[in-house]
């Protein structure tokens, strides 16, 4: 009797067990149809209804108190442990300053009001920086996680226009992507110094035109042994040449040294509306347009460059100064540059509608294989070139000169 019990109850375990087994299973299949429906039924509307990702980071659009993230004391918000805010938002109160020497804070999204910050390395983990803050050095290495898409974004959140500031990218690769047509991946406000040693790597898109990074505001440097790779070769549309790999506008006081741009849809560093602009040392290689424009601008110095492989969408040049209609470009010098496989060598026009050009002085540079010409003028005042070493060019005369007054060139050796 007991044996008869025993058995009749292991047959009802397992048959329980099937039965919980098969409701599973039913639930799982019933949850992959719903949502095979919802994208079937999107898509018919020309959209997918799918989660929002935000910079590689998945946020709830939910807020949290600011006790969530540690204890405020004395004017400081001290983080100790490490804070999990899950998708999360967290606006701070305004001045506090933000302690994460011995803490770490990953996953959400963080928003200052004028505050100052004092950190460790890895004191972030996958945090969306927004608002203002007052950090007078950031480094690279404050966030733990560097690799997810527009990191970089958020290390240079943390800077402000209103003081002076001191960014250090590290080694590695730091993937950007930009949302929209003629929008920019990073933005330098004023009295910013940049110390780029990473790689940017721009995600491939179908833009006319986009900025790797644009400088926005007086007072900037950009240096290291970095570099900034563009998606030329990758590009998903056809139109446009206004793909840039750093974009300087309306600026005043601005020095870029030691880095490597390459590979952009337009030019490897575009010049409008400035003053006092220097360019240094720097390699400039495979754009599709130009290698550098000057389109707006007064007291240009371009030094000690490499400039190599500019070919795809005209003008091709390595050097384009050509100021769009009512604009001048003036008191231009380009001093050892190095310029091998473009298209064209150097090349300045005036002939937009009430553009001037005017005081370029060219020295000490070597072009070499140069499909079109080294060296065009048209339409501009005062330019002389001299010292220069011209070789494998594809026309007769390596000089074209238009409506040029007052030309002087000497010391030029053409072989």
């Amino acid at each position: 009797m007991y044996a008869t019990t025993e058995c009749a109850t292991k047959n009802e375990f397992f048959v329980v067990a099937r039965l919980n087994n098969t409701l599973r299973m039913i639930k799982k299949i019933a949850y992959i149809l719903t949502i095979i429906t919802l994208l079937i039924t999107e898509s018919c509307r020309g959209e997918v209804a799918l989660p929002t990702f935000k910079k590689g980071l998945f946020l709830t659009g939910e807020n949290i108190p600011v006790e969530y993230i540690g204890s405020i004391r004395n004017g400081k918000l001290i983080v100790k442990d490490t804070i999990d805010m899950k998708g999360r938002t967290c606006s701070l109160p305004a001045d506090i300053l933000l302690d994460i020497t011995k803490g770490q804070i990953k996953n959400g999204e963080l928003i200052g009001h004028g505050n100052l910050l004092k950190c460790s390395d890895n004191a972030f983990d996958r945090v969306q920086i927004r608002g203002e803050w007052i950090v007078s050095t950031i480094k690279s290495s404050f966030f733990a996680d560097r690799e997810y898409d527009n990191a970089i974004s958020d290390i240079i959140a943390l800077s402000s226009g209103k003081i002076k500031n001191k960014i250090i990218i590290e080694k590695g690769n730091y993937q950007v992507t930009i949302p929209n047509p003629w929008q920019s991946a990073i933005t330098l406000n004023s009295n910013t110094e940049l110390t780029l040693n990473g790689t940017i790597l721009l995600t491939p898109n179908d833009y006319p035109g986009c900025k790797i990074i644009n400088v926005k505001g007086n007072d900037i440097i950009i240096n290291g042994r970095g570099r900034i790779i563009g998606d030329k070769e990758y590009h998903k549309g056809k139109t446009g040449e206004w793909g840039m790999g750093i974009n300087v506008d309306n600026v005043k006081n601005v020095k870029i040294s030691g880095l490597t741009i390459e590979a952009c849809w337009g030019d490897c560093i575009y010049i409008g509306k400035a003053e006092r602009v220097k360019i240094e040392k720097c390699s400039l290689k495979n754009s599709r347009r130009q290698g550098i424009s000057v389109t707006a601008a007064n007291n240009v110095k371009i030094r000690n460059c490499q400039i190599t492989s500019i070919k795809g969408t005209a003008p091709e040049y390595a050097i384009d100064v050509e100021p769009n209609k009512g604009d001048t470009c003036s008191n231009i010098i380009i001093d050892r540059i190095f310029i091998s496989d473009c298209q064209g060598g150097i090349l300045s026009w005036g002939g937009a509608g009430n553009a001037s050009v005017r005081n370029i002085k060219i020295q000490n540079c070597v072009l070499k294989k140069i499909h079109k010409t080294p060296f065009r003028f048209d339409d501009v005042d005062n330019v002389t070139v001299e010292k220069c070493n011209v070789s494998d060019f594809g026309q007769k005369d390596p000089f074209t000169l238009i409506n040029l007054r007052n030309f002087k060139k000497r010391n030029i050796i053409v072989e």
